[in-house]
């Protein structure tokens, strides 16, 4: 590597043995790191585009002159004082003109995270350059994704993932990466050598092409690419199918898409090609239904959801793996949209389904279980909890992320059960082991960490949640996806302490900020959403803006009253507030009305009793008043009547 003289490369000037201990010299960059850089979170496209493909040559120019890094990661690239990018590290290079080199078949050599597929693997024979292409695209994937494309609790379970899982398309952990340069780092990080780029110049000439704006060559993957990928690397392909169906339908199935997603992530696959076929045309004959130039109307997820239990309820018994998987997936969907009785039945039959034909430790089975939890009431949350936290402990091992979730889901509920000691510790616990195996801004950390806050909350320390949830929300991941609800409750939170402690004039612009946030990621009928409609309603009423009170307080009981029916507590609650709106407004008779209607259905309501007694009180000393004026004007006018004539 001492031969290598390139601008871009760090040069080595000698290399020798003084006293049995050997040594080289090279020369000194001063300036940072490409690794430290990233210190301070994503990069934006343009520049680590920018930077790649000076890496990219500079490997090129390493590849002409027989050399392989073999340990490109953004540690290994620099800046000098004029901003220059440096590649330098050389000391796993392989010599491929005389075939020499440091590695023996079976030694692994680089850095776990940003290691090919042929390193992990140990074979000396399979190192080439595509190997380097491959380190371009890791390093790219950091820089725009804020995280590698692998990265695990243990080295073992790192490499593990180089082998065997997809990366995770930099453009779902955010949105706003162009899809060029998405494209252009998947393909860099094939797993197969011969589907990379052909050369790092290549991948450096396209990432020129997309920071001119041009059409790049690499293409992206089609839906059956990725379905035939999937499948090869998991027997049980259902989940893929299920995945790539949904994707070409569109928008109306995403809940159901995260569903899916969710259990492949959760679980390992263990049906065959024959349950993948059975699934993508259940999946594509629900979809199918949904379309609106059939139906004459657009679909909501909520429907395709209904329709799609409906008509499970009557297929695959003959096929239980493939119905327990549909089961979790719709379940699951249904429990994210807070739908929780009919997520409940449904999760219950795939735990059944899947004790019986997996057992009851296997995977797939806690991935259900863990899926109920957080359907139930806390008082069968808590053993259901327990026992699915201990299992994944004795299956999975006490930092695998699917353990420290359940473990996470635990506090919570014991958080409900106001089990607040119990809480605390086990949600503190989550929070540090979740930093060490995930990493601190990862974005399962920070969403325990605002149920941690929550925790605080209750416990009489307001100070501690808004400053926990100040952290979360400083953090490189929250000004990424400012959207995510993990955020979005973290700013509410935080607005909820203000209010507490006088500070509502800022309670209620945060209040103000995040509703229409939360109607846009949520929908208005979402109880996030509708709890923040009812906080500001009654904000809006303590300072006088009546008709923004009655107008979100109008909006809230009719939605309560949708979702919940007239008698339930929360469409009552919903309702007494209004009332209170109407009488503060001086929109009298609107609140009797409310008030008679909701007496004939409870007349031992005491506070509406309360309230229209308070009302009728006033209007009588109104019209009191009213008379008394009236009378007084009629005998002034009598007295004088005379004068005037």
């Amino acid at each position: 590597t001492g031969e290598l003289d390139h601008p871009n490369i760090v040069p080595i000037f000698e290399v020798g043995d003084c006293d049995g201990q050997h040594y080289f010299t090279m020369a000194l960059v001063e300036g940072e790191s490409l690794a430290r850089r990233l210190g301070n979170g994503p990069l934006p496209a343009s520049d680590a585009a920018e930077i790649i493909r000076d890496v990219a040559l500079a490997v090129q120019f390493a590849h002409e002159g027989g050399i392989v890094h073999r340990d490109l990661k953004p540690a290994n690239v620099l800046f000098d004082t004029s901003g220059r990018v440096r590649v330098t590290d050389f000391g796993l290079a392989k010599c491929q003109a005389d075939g020499t080199g440091l590695t023996h078949t079976g030694q692994v050599l680089g850095t776990p995270s940003f290691m090919s597929p042929e390193q992990v693997s140990g074979d000396p024979e399979r190192i080439g350059a595509a190997t380097d292409v491959y380190a371009l695209g890791a390093t790219l994937y950091a820089l725009i994704g804020g995280r590698p494309p692998f990265q695990a609790a243990s080295t073992l379970d790192t490499l593990r993932q180089v082998l065997e899982k997809e990366p995770v398309p930099p453009r779902e952990l955010d949105a706003t990466i162009p899809r060029d340069l998405n494209t252009i780092t998947l393909k860099c990080l094939e797993k197969n050598p011969q589907q990379r780029y052909e050369s790092a110049r290549a991948s450096a000439d396209d990432l020129g092409r997309f920071l001119r704006h041009e059409p790049i060559e690499a293409v992206p993957p089609s839906a059956m690419d990725r379905f035939r990928k999937f499948a090869r690397r998991n027997k049980g392909s259902l989940l893929a199918a299920a995945i790539v169906v949904l994707a070409l339908i569109g928008g109306t199935a995403v809940s159901l898409v995260q569903g899916i997603r969710a259990t492949h992530a959760e679980t390992k696959a263990t049906a065959n090609a024959r349950q993948a076929t059975e699934i993508s045309g259940f999946l594509v004959n629900l979809l199918a239904s949904t379309d609106p130039s059939k139906s004459g109307r657009d679909t909501t997820v909520a429907q395709v959801l209904d329709r799609g239990a409906k008509e499970l309820d009557k297929k695959f018994d003959d096929d239980p793996l493939t119905k327990a998987a549909l089961l979790h997936a719709i379940g699951s969907s249904y429990r994210s949209m807070s739908r929780q009785p009919e997520a409940r039945p449904m999760l219950k039959q795939a735990i059944e389904i899947r004790r019986r034909e997996l057992g009851p430790e296997h995977p797939d089975t806690l991935a259900s279980m863990a899926s109920l939890v957080l359907s139930l009431h806390y008082d069968e949350a808590l053993p259901l909890g327990e026992e699915t936290l201990a299992l994944r402990k004795k299956v999975l091992g006490p930092d695998h992320p699917d353990t420290l979730g359940s473990m996470g889901d635990l506090g919570h509920v014991y958080f409900c059960a106001g089990r607040y000691e119990e809480a605390v510790s086990t949600l503190e616990e989550t929070v540090e082991r979740q930093k060490a195996a995930l990493g601190r801004d990862h974005l399962e950390t920070l969403g325990t960490m605002v149920n941690l806050a929550g925790v605080y909350a209750m416990q009489g320390h307001p100070e501690r949640l808004a400053a926990l949830d100040k952290e979360v929300l400083s953090s490189p991941t929250a000004k990424q996806h400012p959207d995510d609800p993990t955020f979005l409750a973290a700013s509410r939170d935080i607005a909820t302490v203000y209010w507490s402690g006088n500070r509502k004039d800022e309670a209620r612009a945060i209040w103000e900020e995040i509703l229409p946030r939360q109607r846009a990621r949520w929908g208005s009928e979402h109880p996030m959403t509708l709890l923040t409609v009812g906080k500001l309603a009654m904000e809006y009423r303590r300072i006088g803006r009546h008709k923004d009170a009655i107008a979100l307080s109008e909006e809230l009981y009719k939605a309560k009253k949708a979702k919940y029916g007239q008698a339930d507590n929360e469409t009552l609650d919903a309702l007494l507030e209004l009332i209170k709106t109407y009488q503060t407004a001086g929109r009298l008779e609107d609140a009797i009305v409310q008030l008679n209607g909701l007496l004939e259905t409870q007349p031992d309501n005491k506070e509406a009793a309360k309230i229209r007694a308070q009302i009728l009180k006033r209007i009588a000393k109104q019209k009191q008043s009213g008379d008394d004026a009236n009378s007084g004007i009629k005998q002034t006018t009598v007295k004088t009547a005379p004068a005037t004539d």
